[in-house]
């Protein structure tokens, strides 16, 4: 078991065992070939830290850095001890010292010690200071943004774009963040402190050799300075070039921003997307050499390094301006032309290239929405087809079901829309516009502007989240126009797998497909789901005498779904709040409906009246947060749908028989004639 325990958890015993020798070799004496062999790890495992820093695609990546940079300096203050323990005792800290002594400073101390100084300034002064500045900012805007990041989770998931399991994950990452943050703004003094380290030892090795050699060596004070300078030098180098290596990975993993790829291909990305600055510099180069100042020999190493970046660079921009393969969907062939997707959205050239980006992430919030609808309404929808196209106005969309248009916007890429009441919008400068999912007015307002805007009570969105609210949107109130007759068939073969011999009773027999398709259509017009299709199948089968066309026996399965349907339009105390018609009301609308007017009825102005007064009582419920819900007799459920569905789309209209199983309803409401 003890073996097993070791075997499994090896790396984990290996990282404890190299620590605890780490302490050992402070405490106990090394032989100069040991610490010659140390001396080497310790250069490598610093390049190694800075080669991971270039290798990694987001500082998150690499969240062990912290602890690294701390057991690194750890590991380059013990060789410090056990080299002084060596130089003072023996005057021999092994040959990597020794060697760099002689072939670094050319045997001159003096030399020697101002490199090992300039090292320590470059280091302390430039690369540390830095870092450390960068950690700490990095470290507070981390937490600031902590609670807006937690709210934009929270709301991802009660809109259905994520699920709980997504959003602790989320929530997860960004503990993590704010702890990694947090650990490398100490981390950054770790740093700092070791430059600090180096240059007291080797003030106190000089001294201390100096006095060890005259007074116990019996040295001269010239041969003791210098040779417990060479060796204390020596050290100090050998020491201070990997803690710059370190000092230079710490100040490149907390400037990097959160990318795809890694640094390098970040970097040539970059400067290959503007060749003219490298032709500038390369003419810059050549102008040198005629005026014949500078030596010849570098400046023409500089022209054919530079000139070759150029070529390169060219050769890379020509290479990403290439027109995209005939299998790519925005080349428009003949057949692209010709077909039409169920559901596709349209978007200026500027607009596709910001749809797959990190920060838009459209496609995988469509699939999150895809799952969201499926759970709620039992429908799923087709893919969203996406393309651009060079004939639409620069920054907007479309938004086409089954070749129609039902939608369409305008976005400003680069700045934020800020929705609020106009009377909080009129103090802000920007583009005014309508948010294009709800027709709220809003405002495209740049950086400079968004402390302002969140000071007057202003919602703030990105561009992205605008397109993607309108594409939702638009998919869930058109779900009986995006359902088709080959996804009912794949409703129906579900089924079948589980329950052939329901789907035999009715299809064909009971109803044709055209009309259980049409039941479904209705359905989902209403915010009905239909994820309950066995169900549905089984009203259909008992009302096939009753229910002779698809509209009626769309009542039947509302009376059958009744708990289900209501239960979408309940409070948090379990409530249904509702508008109801009066007793005079009811009867003059069903007279007019039927044709009969008269003295109980004025036509059509009985009608404009009930809307008018269905949309004042529907506003001002939504202003509360709640559902507007009509509840009136089954006669006129159906009339009343079809007469609001236009002007209030949001108002659900249900029959008493219905609301039969509502534990509690509350009238917050009354239409009268």
């Amino acid at each position: 078991m003890f073996k097993d325990y070791l075997i499994k958890d090896w790396t984990s015993n290996l990282f404890i065992i190299g620590v605890v020798l780490i302490l050992m070799v402070v405490f106990l004496p090394v032989p100069p070939g040991l610490l010659d062999f140390l001396q080497i790890v310790n250069f490598s495992v610093a390049l190694l830290i800075l080669l991971l820093t270039f290798c990694t695609d987001k500082p998150l990546s690499f969240s062990t850095f912290p602890s690294i940079i701390l057991i690194a300096t750890l590991f380059r203050l013990a060789l410090n001890i056990s080299a002084t323990r060596l130089i003072l005792g023996d005057g021999d800290a092994g040959e990597v010292i020794a060697a760099i002594g002689e072939f670094v400073v050319s045997g001159n101390y003096i030399i020697g010690f101002i490199v090992f100084i300039i090292l320590v300034v470059v280091q302390y002064v430039v690369v540390t200071n830095g870092a450390q500045r960068v950690a700490e900012v990095a470290a507070r805007f981390t937490l600031d943004s902590m609670p807006g990041k937690q709210m934009a989770i929270d709301a991802d998931m009660n809109m259905g774009l994520i699920d709980e399991h997504e959003a602790k994950e989320r929530r997860a990452t960004i503990e993590k963040e704010a702890n990694f943050y947090g650990a490398m703004d100490g981390a950054t003094k770790f740093v700092k402190g070791d430059a600090i380290a180096g240059i007291i030892i080797i003030l106190i090795d000089i001294i201390g050799g100096v006095a060890v050699g005259v007074t116990q060596n019996n040295m001269s004070w010239s041969d003791a300075l210098t040779l417990y300078s060479l060796l204390t030098v020596g050290d100090g180098i050998v020491t201070q070039i990997p803690s710059l290596i370190i000092a230079v990975a710490t100040g490149i993993i907390i400037t990097r921003a959160a990318t795809d790829y890694e640094l390098s291909h970040e970097i040539g990305k970059q400067v290959s997307s503007h060749p003219r600055t490298l032709i500038l510099v390369t003419f810059a180069l050549i102008i040198a050499l005629a005026l014949g100042v500078l030596p010849t020999l570098p400046l023409l190493l500089a022209i054919g390094i530079f000139g070759a970046c150029v070529f390169w660079a060219i050769r890379a921009n020509e290479k990403s301006k290439q027109p995209t393969p005939k299998h790519d969907t925005d080349k428009e062939s003949l057949n692209e032309i010709i077909k039409v997707y169920p559901i596709e959205v349209v978007l200026a050239p500027t607009l596709k290239e910001k749809w797959h980006s990190v920060d838009w992430n459209l496609d995988s919030k469509l699939e999150a929405l895809k799952i969201s609808i499926a759970k709620d309404f039992g429908f799923i929808f087709p893919d969203v087809h996406v393309r651009s196209c060079q004939d639409i106005e620069t920054e907007t969309y479309e938004i086409y079901i089954h070749g129609a248009r039902y939608a369409r916007g305008a976005l400003r890429p680069t700045k934020t829309l800020a929705i609020g009441q106009l009377e909080h919008l009129k103090n802000i400068q920007g583009e005014k516009t309508k948010e294009p999912a709800y027709g709220l007015p809003a405002l495209w307002i740049d950086d400079d502007q968004k402390t302002l805007a969140q000071s007057q009570s202003c919602t703030l969105v990105d561009a992205g989240a605008i397109l993607f609210t309108h594409v939702s949107e638009t998919l869930k109130t058109q779900m009986h126009d995006i359902i088709s007759r080959a996804d009912v068939e794949n409703l129906l073969s579900h089924v079948r797998s589980d329950n052939s011999s329901l789907v035999d009773e009715v299809v064909p027999q009971v109803m044709s497909l055209s009309d259980i398709h049409q039941v479904l259509r209705l359905l989902l017009a209403e915010k009905v789901s239909i994820r309950h299709i066995e169900l549905i199948l089984e009203v259909c089968s008992e009302n096939s005498e009753l229910a002779k066309t698809p509209t009626a026996m769309v009542e039947k399965v509302r009376e059958r779904l009744a708990l289900r349907i209501c239960s979408r339009y309940l409070d948090p105390s379990d409530s249904l709040n509702v508008i109801t018609m009066s007793p005079i009301a009811e009867a003059r609308l069903k007279l007019t409906l039927d044709g009969n007017v008269g003295e109980d009825s004025n036509g059509p102005s009985d009608v404009e009246n009930v809307i008018s007064q269905l949309v004042a009582e529907s506003e001002g419920l939504i202003s509360k947060g709640l559902e507007p819900v009509l509840l009136c007799s089954s006669a006129l459920r159906l009339p009343l749908r079809q007469i609001t569905e236009r002007v209030i789309p949001k108002l659900a209209v249900l029959s008493a028989l219905e609301v039969k199983g509502v534990s509690s309803v509350k009238t917050v409401g009354q239409v009268k004639l």
